[in-house]
């Protein structure tokens, strides 16, 4: 495993419990790396209460990456499925990689199987993660089905 000294992550988040569960990964995935937490439970909110994604969440998302970039950071991980289409917005012109948590996800699952299913924690997650999945497969050329379903449980699932 690589040592991490001099790099700084920094991770969005837009649950809290995910801030004890990215410190323990960083330790051990990234040893000796500064690790920098941004917490931003409206910004989910925002999207719950309207439904879906549009322009101001990804300018918002867009707003905490920069200054990302500002405090050194070499990298950020965006740490909500939710949020992930909002990165395609602005992705490409960022001086420093901008990583979603479900994309090394979406393209194992596409190799695996015909058919995949969908469970989330979070009832925004349903329409995106599906649509990560579809295109994925179309750019990959394979045909999948897909099926969804919300979590009884979220906060169990922390």
């Amino acid at each position: 495993m690589s040592n991490f000294a001099g790099r700084r992550v920094v991770f969005v988040h837009t649950v809290y419990p995910l801030i004890e569960v990215f410190t323990v990964l960083s330790a051990r995935f990234l040893p000796g790396a500064s690790v920098v937490h941004v917490l931003d439970e409206p910004m989910l909110e925002r999207v719950r209460r309207r439904g879906y994604l549009d322009d101001q969440d990804s300018q918002h998302l867009r707003f905490h990456v920069e200054t990302a970039t500002e405090i050194g950071a070499d990298a950020v991980l965006v740490t909500c499925s939710t949020m992930s289409p909002a990165v395609d917005g602005f992705r490409a012109t960022s001086s420093i990689p901008v990583l979603k948590i479900d994309e090394s996800m979406v393209r194992a699952a596409v190799q695996l199987g015909a058919t995949l299913a969908v469970c989330a924690t979070s009832e925004t997650t349903l329409a995106p993660t599906p649509h990560l999945l579809e295109d994925q497969a179309a750019g990959s050329g394979l045909v999948s089905r897909f099926a969804s379903g919300l979590s009884a449980e979220p906060s169990n699932s922390f």
